[in-house]
């Protein structure tokens, strides 16, 4: 069997269809790489969000220690008033 002999015509084609599917595998990689970008900007979003939502929690809990801080010091104050109307024998006012 004879071998066919290799023209410049025939590289050229060879090295064109090698380039050609580079081409494809780069915009298959850059298809991927798009997906991964909204992947990270949802992320962005939803952490912005989570973010938010963890202040807000963080303003109601501050505001709950500070309730729960005046009851705290209103029980004590009521304890000395009963004290003080007991000695001066004052009848406790009722709420």
């Amino acid at each position: 069997m004879k071998k066919k002999k290799t023209t410049i015509e025939d590289l050229a084609i060879l090295v064109v269809n090698r380039f050609d599917k580079v081409d494809e595998g780069f915009n298959k990689v850059d298809e991927r790489l798009d997906k991964v970008k909204n992947g990270i900007e949802k992320l962005k979003n939803r952490m912005t969000s989570i973010e938010y939502s963890q202040h807000e929690i963080h303003k109601k809990l501050d505001n709950v220690a500070y309730k729960y801080e005046l009851v705290k010091l209103e029980s004590k104050f009521e304890k000395r008033f009963q004290k003080i109307e007991a000695r001066v024998g004052i009848k406790p006012r009722t709420r």
